[in-house]
């Protein structure tokens, strides 16, 4: 029986308005001029109702701005976060992973894709140079990452001469 293909969301999000901030959005935009068959959601922050939405996919990827991505960018797999209380403002991925399980039996894979920023303070619609190389590498990484999940499908088909050669070499 052949396995249904699993089901990647790439949510992404962030401030465009305060210049790295806004590194999730444009991630998503040049992720769906690379690769559009890939469904992406983007937000200016996560919200409690994606708790939901992430309820329908196997492979779930969060992306924003990352103050700690020393390489540039990270890509972490990341858990549930159950939490008792929840402000519209401090919403993170493992609190949606906690909430699609609690809510709606789902427990899809996830990861975080970090991109490093360094300008977050004031308001500016354009990266700073360090996110820009940052946003390419994360991207190239991804996709490659992407290609190896979820494209990659081996050639498995076997001639029957090839088969009777290695029955043969068997001994069976």
């Amino acid at each position: 029986m052949k396995k249904a293909p699993r089901r990647l969301l790439v949510s992404c999000y962030g401030n465009l308005s305060r210049g790295d901030d806004g590194l999730g959005p444009r991630f998503a935009d040049a992720l769906l001029e690379r690769a559009p068959e890939i469904t992406v959601e983007v937000g200016y922050q996560l919200a409690l109702e994606d708790a939901a939405t992430i309820a329908d996919y196997d492979i779930v990827v969060f992306v924003d701005a990352a103050i700690d991505a020393t390489e540039g960018f990270y890509l972490r797999r990341i858990q549930a976060e159950p939490k008792t209380g929840f402000s519209s403002h401090s919403v993170r991925p493992g609190h949606l992973l906690a909430l699609s399980e609690q809510l709606f039996d789902a427990r899809p894979e996830a990861f975080a894709l970090g991109i490093g920023g360094i300008a977050f303070g004031d308001f500016a619609e354009q990266l700073s140079e360090t996110a820009t190389r940052n946003l390419s590498a994360a991207l190239d990484h991804f996709l490659a990452w992407y290609d190896r999940s979820f494209c990659s499908q081996p050639d498995i088909r076997v001639s029957a001469q090839h088969l009777e050669r290695v029955v043969w070499a068997l001994g069976a």
